[in-house]
């Protein structure tokens, strides 16, 4: 649950503050982010599904699954077809290392069982 609220509130976090800077019309650098308003809303869509989902252990694994997988597909589309498709899939360095990052922590903890669940297994 810890990491499904940390995951959901960082791009709930980013997806506002985004949706702000872009004002929905134009790509802006938020802080060292190139930010296109579709990147904004979908950081915004996974926030606000992250939060209402991360309530519950069981609901909290099915999100960092999916936005695990959904922030990996979308990180190696930015690396493979770069600014050639839109803005959406820019070549920005930190915002790969941002999707990569997140999509290997959401996926490591959504299938990896919990310490005390393997303990429990174990004996």
């Amino acid at each position: 649950m810890v990491t499904g609220n940390l995951v959901s509130c960082t791009f709930l976090a980013l997806g506002i503050v985004g949706a702000l800077d872009t004002a929905l019309k134009d790509t802006a650098t938020l802080a060292v982010f190139t930010v296109h308003p579709v990147t904004a809303v979908v950081w915004l869509i996974i926030g606000l599904v992250g939060v209402a989902m991360s309530v519950d252990p069981r609901s909290a694994q099915v999100f960092l699954l999916g936005a695990g997988v959904l922030l990996g597909v979308w990180g190696i589309l930015c690396l493979v077809l770069g600014d050639a498709a839109s803005d959406v899939f820019t070549r920005d360095r930190s915002l790969i290392v941002l999707l990569l990052v997140f999509a290997a922590i959401s996926l490591v903890v959504a299938l990896v069982p919990p310490i005390a669940r393997l303990h429990r297994v174990l004996e």
